[in-house]
């Protein structure tokens, strides 16, 4: 079973999960080759992307505009110095 089918049943901690993805982004960032396309932080959301809300396009795209717009703090809190405590940033050691 996968550590997010393990968190969604219940049976990995909050810490397991952070972990991994911070497993993740470090690799990604490790083959990165510049900035322009480096991720250095991210934030899990309890919420998916909403086609409602039209952060979702009906082919499954994100609609940039939308999502900013209507998850303004949630960036906010992403880009935030010191760093907040729910995002996950690169050399994370959870």
């Amino acid at each position: 079973m996968s550590i997010l089918a393990q968190q969604r049943s219940g049976q990995a901690p909050l810490r397991q999960v952070r972990l991994h993805f911070a497993k993740l982004l470090n690799k990604l960032v490790a083959s990165s080759p510049g900035s322009s396309t480096r991720v250095c932080r991210l934030l899990l959301l309890k919420e998916p992307p909403s086609m409602d809300l039209g952060e979702m396009t009906d082919k499954g795209s994100i609609n940039q505009r939308a999502v900013l717009k209507n998850r303004a703090a949630l960036v906010d809190e992403l880009y935030r110095q010191p760093v907040s405590p729910r995002v996950i940033a690169i050399d994370e050691q959870v």
